[in-house]
């Protein structure tokens, strides 16, 4: 995106669409494998406030498990 706006900004229009092309084949790969794997664009965490205790505790190094 940087590249594309770049070339946008720079009036180098030739480039600016084949950064377009390039983000659009990406986005359609990433498309792709979500499908595939079944992954949600905003999947969402449900951690009990017990899991969260469990990790905050292992990272501090007082573990009682």
């Amino acid at each position: 995106m940087k590249r594309l706006k770049a070339s946008i900004a720079n009036h180098e229009f030739e480039k600016a669409r084949f950064y377009s092309h390039e983000e659009r084949k990406e986005r359609d790969n990433l498309k792709q494998l979500r499908e595939k794997y079944k992954l949600d664009d905003n999947p969402t965490l449900n951690l009990r406030r017990e899991e969260i205790e469990k990790a905050v505790n292992k990272l501090v190094g007082n573990a009682n498990d």
